[in-house]
């Protein structure tokens, strides 16, 4: 993988929270079966949906930079985020672990809760005076 791909996996790996969450999106069969958490299978699916479809909301992506680097190998990185299988697999996890230190001081979210729960951004960390704004999906 080159050092783009490793930081797009690390930026979108739980980009699928948002889709999960959305309740507008259905998992590709062979990503639904596939044993690891929805939310990354989500955030696989985006990749692919990238790659493959070469268009997004409108937008002919074929040929243009993010095609590129959205390949099989960043969509299975992102897919096992959670239980990597390579050196930047174990990249992307401790990206995860960094992005979610913010919630381990907070309680466990129910599952019945889980798609309600608000989601923090990771740059609100950036500004120690920002307010925090939660929107609905």
């Amino acid at each position: 993988m080159t050092e783009e791909q490793i930081l797009f996996a690390a930026f979108f790996h739980d980009f699928g929270k948002l889709l999960e969450r959305s309740r507008a999106f259905n998992l590709a069969p062979d990503l639904a079966e596939v044993n690891t958490y929805a939310h990354a299978k989500f955030s696989a699916q985006f990749i692919r949906a990238v790659r493959e479809s070469g268009a997004f909301e409108g937008y002919d992506l074929r040929g243009s930079y993010l095609a590129t680097v959205c390949n099989e190998e960043v969509e299975q990185v992102v897919l096992f985020h959670h239980a990597p299988r390579s050196l930047e697999g174990l990249i992307i996890q401790l990206a995860d672990w960094i992005q979610s230190a913010e919630r381990k001081e907070k309680e466990e979210v129910p599952q019945e809760r889980y798609l309600e729960e608000n989601l923090v951004s990771p740059f609100l960390w950036t500004d120690t005076e920002a307010q925090k704004l939660y929107f609905s999906l």
